[in-house]
């Protein structure tokens, strides 16, 4: 009966947040699905259209085009962030027992994280700059001047040189989730592995793999919302162009409804954006088990853990 009375009274106080969390995120979800399927110009009188929105979205070429360019910034980021950032984090758990030199480093990567970002997009945009930019001054000063160009300005290397921002794409967010995962693995397996001779490529491979699946899986979601959602950096740095060349869902979505006024059709594109979404996020959870992972490794471990045993066993208690 007291813990019958301790789960309502935990339920109580759950309301409060929850009432918010409906108010202001799941409304404005289900308003936005209504919305849709209006001709409607913010202000003005809003006309009921049916699904005729999204009729012309799937005609429309630039839709089309800011969808391609998505997935190919979206493919490249979610390659970036399980490389780089797992890569550092694997050199800095290298390292976890000096611990001042590994604090260092931790910091030195997170440090960069509280450099505002349209600062950040300032100083990519001069790196970029066809006249005075600091890539094209590189290039110059090796011998291949002909291959400079404004990068941003030019259709056939806008969306690469957008790829390009932030080198070499360590996250410092990433790194610590990486490392955290990591850190959180019991010492005994890193002992058993190193008396069993497992270390480098094969240890990251068999052990470490599927130890961070979890915090594998959680950055690729986190990559796909975000990246699908982000047209900030673009906004500021090509506003879309030249032409269709850096253009994406996010900043289309904002152009309709703030530049044309097309409330009710930006509506569709959101609506469009949230389906691709929780698609994607469900069938990320369903292949990415980190569970699954983590029982393979479990086992394994466990396994490695008999051998070694049985081996001092044999050797009247000394170590292979």
């Amino acid at each position: 009966m007291g813990a019958t009375r301790r789960n309502y009274t935990a339920f109580l106080y759950i309301i409060p947040s929850l009432a918010l969390v409906i108010i202001f995120n799941y409304i404005p979800i289900l308003e936005s699905f209504y919305r849709s399927l209006f001709a409607w110009r913010g202000g003005s009188r809003a006309i009921y259209l049916g699904l005729e929105n999204y009729r012309e979205l799937l005609g429309d070429s630039g839709f089309g085009v800011s969808v391609r360019n998505m997935l190919q910034l979206l493919g490249f980021h979610l390659i970036a962030i399980v490389t780089m950032p797992l890569l550092v984090a694997e050199l800095i758990f290298g390292i976890r027992h000096k611990p001042g030199l590994s604090h260092g480093y931790r910091l030195l990567f997170v440090i960069p994280m509280v450099v505002p970002q349209l600062v950040v997009l300032l100083i990519w945009s001069f790196i970029y700059d066809g006249e005075v930019g600091l890539l094209n001054a590189v290039l110059r000063s090796v011998g291949l001047g002909h291959v400079t160009r404004g990068w941003l300005a030019d259709p056939s290397t806008a969306l690469y040189a957008i790829m390009g921002v932030g080198f070499p794409w360590v996250q410092g967010t990433a790194v610590l989730i990486y490392l955290a995962g990591l850190l959180a693995v019991s010492e005994e397996i890193w002992d058993v592995t190193r008396l069993d001779g497992i270390k480098g490529l094969r240890r990251f491979f068999s052990i470490d793999l599927h130890l961070i699946m979890g915090q594998i899986k959680l950055l690729v979601i986190l990559t796909i919302i975000n990246q699908t959602q982000y047209f900030v950096g673009i906004l500021v740095l090509t506003g879309g162009g030249p032409g269709y060349a850096t253009l994406v869902p996010g900043l289309y979505l904002y152009q309709q409804a703030f530049d044309h006024a097309r409330m009710g059709y930006a509506n569709a594109v959101g609506v469009v954006l949230f389906i691709f979404l929780m698609a994607i996020t469900v069938l990320n959870m369903t292949i990415l088990r980190s569970d699954t992972g983590t029982r393979r490794s479990t086992a394994r471990t466990r396994r490695q853990l008999r051998a070694v045993a049985r081996t001092i066993d044999a050797r009247g208690g000394q170590l292979p």
